[in-house]
């Protein structure tokens, strides 16, 4: 019975330390595992927080991008108001007002659309000047035409051009 006693305590101390050396490789797995979860997490926060710095560098860029193409577009819807002021004078009407529109589509400043506004006030008031420029270039060559001829070879040369300026394809400057 002594013998049994020393071979169950023998069993039952190998048992307790089996128990031991796992509990004691639990207690290591499970260090490892929080020491890992604490790499994963502080992995992914860095990640994170990388992501995030990207994302509000990105977002400043295209906001900076925003505002140099808006500041662009309306450099150049000055420029084509410039240019379509230019126009006026030679009564190209027409192509002053495509550029006075093109001006208003490019930018939504609103500076630029108060200004093509009044540019377009001034353009209606430039045709009708040059409608009446027309119609009394028409009525002196009507009188030119009354008058001889030397008179006539005289000032129709400056009707005429005043309305070939104004309205080079109407039938009115064409039959002249």
């Amino acid at each position: 019975a002594e013998e049994e006693r020393k071979i169950a305590e023998k069993e039952r101390l190998r048992r307790e330390e089996e128990e031991r050396k796992h509990a004691e490789q639990e207690r290591i797995r499970a260090e490892q595992e929080k020491i890992l979860r604490a790499q994963k997490i502080k992995k992914a926060k860095k990640a994170a927080l990388i992501f995030i710095c990207l994302a509000l560098v990105i977002v400043a860029v295209v906001k900076i991008y925003n505002v140099i193409a808006a500041k662009h577009s309306i450099t150049q819807a000055y420029e084509m108001i410039e240019r379509g002021d230019a126009l006026i004078p030679a009564y190209k009407f027409d192509e002053a007002k495509q550029l006075y529109d093109t001006a208003c589509r490019i930018t939504d400043d609103d500076d630029v659309h108060k200004k093509v506004q009044e540019k377009q006030k001034d353009l209606e008031e430039a045709i009708q000047a040059a409608e009446s420029e027309y119609n009394n270039a028409l009525r002196r060559l009507q009188i030119l035409l009354d008058a001889d001829d030397n008179e006539f070879n005289q000032y129709s040369n400056e009707c005429l051009d005043k309305m070939i300026a104004i309205h080079p394809e109407a039938k009115t400057t064409q039959y002249f």
